[in-house]
C-alpha cells in the first residue's frame, strides 16, 4: 500500500511539472528558445542525429563545384556561404571545401555551442553571427551569396514564402540554395493524421516546428530557374520520415 502511494505521489508529481513546463513554454518565448536549445535537442538528437548524415553529406556536396563571385574568395578557392537557422552548427562535418559563413538564427541559445562546434572545423571562417529570423536578412546585401543552406528550416519559420524570397535576393545570379527537410506525409494516409494530431504540442516543443509543412511544394514554386528534388522516407519516427532533399538555382537575371 505504501507503495502505491508513493507511486501516485511521483506519477502526480510528474504531470504537474510537464503542465508547469508546457503553461512556461507557451507564455515565454525565451524559455521556448533555451528548453530547444539545451534540452529538447540533448534528448533526442542521439537518436536522430546519424540518421540525417548520409542525407547531409549528399546535400553539402553541392558546395564542392562552385566558383565565388568574389574576386578575393575565387583567388583562395573559398566561396560565401550563408546558412540559414544555424543551430549548433550539425552540418559543419559535412562540409569539406573551405568556405566564407555568415550565420543566421533567431536562437541565441544556440551560440555557445555553434562556436565550440565551429573551432573544430578550420575550414569554415565565421564572417558574422547575425540574430535575425529568415523573414528578414536585410542585413545582407542582395545578390552576396554563392549558397544559401537550409536545412530543417522552413518547418519552423512563420512565413517559408518570405524566407524563399529573402535567399533569392541574397543569392548571386547562379548561386544556389541547398535544403533538407522533413515534410508532410501523403494526404489522407494515417501518418498525415498522426501529424496533424501531434503538431500543436510538437510545435510547443520545437520552438516553432511544424510536423505537417509541405515545404518541397513550397521550394518548387519559389521562382527558382532550377530546381532538384529527391523525396525520400528515412528509418525514424513515422511522423518526422519523409524528407525532401536537393538544390535549387538562381536565374541569372
Amino acid at each position: 500500500m505504501i507503495f502505491v502511494q508513493y507511486l501516485f505521489c511521483f506519477v502526480c508529481s510528474v504531470l504537474a511539472l510537464a503542465v508547469v513546463i508546457l503553461v512556461v513554454l507557451k507564455i515565454s518565448k525565451r524559455f521556448r528558445q533555451f528548453f530547444f536549445a539545451h534540452i529538447f535537442r540533448l534528448l533526442v538528437e542521439p537518436f536522430f542525429g546519424e540518421v540525417f548524415t548520409n542525407t547531409r553529406k549528399t546535400v553539402m556536396q553541392e558546395l564542392d563545384g562552385l566558383k565565388s563571385h568574389d574576386a578575393q574568395l575565387k583567388k583562395v578557392d573559398s566561396i560565401r556561404v550563408l546558412e540559414v537557422g544555424i543551430g549548433t552548427g550539425a552540418n559543419f562535418s559535412c562540409i569539406k571545401r573551405e568556405i566564407h559563413l555568415i550565420a543566421v538564427d533567431p536562437n541565441v541559445s544556440f551560440e555557445t555551442s555553434l562556436m565550440k562546434c565551429l573551432a573544430k572545423y578550420p575550414n569554415i571562417h565565421l564572417e558574422r553571427l547575425v540574430a535575425s529570423v529568415g523573414e528578414d536578412m536585410h542585413e545582407i546585401a542582395d545578390c552576396s551569396i554563392d549558397a544559401v543552406i537550409l536545412t530543417h528550416v522552413l518547418c519552423s519559420v512563420t512565413d517559408a514564402r518570405k524566407v524563399l524570397s529573402e535567399m533569392k535576393r541574397v543569392l548571386v545570379p547562379g548561386g544556389k540554395l541547398l535544403f533538407m527537410e522533413h515534410v508532410a506525409y501523403s494526404e489522407g494516409s494515417w501518418i498525415f493524421f498522426v501529424q496533424g494530431l501531434l503538431d500543436p504540442l510538437w510545435e510547443l516543443l520545437t520552438c516553432g516546428c511544424h510536423l505537417n509543412r509541405s515545404s518541397g511544394e513550397l521550394i518548387k514554386s519559389a521562382g527558382f530557374a532550377q530546381t532538384q528534388i529527391t523525396v525520400v522516407d528515412l528509418p525514424i519516427v513515422p511522423v518526422l520520415k519523409r524528407h525532401v532533399f536537393g538544390f535549387a538555382v538562381k536565374g541569372e537575371r
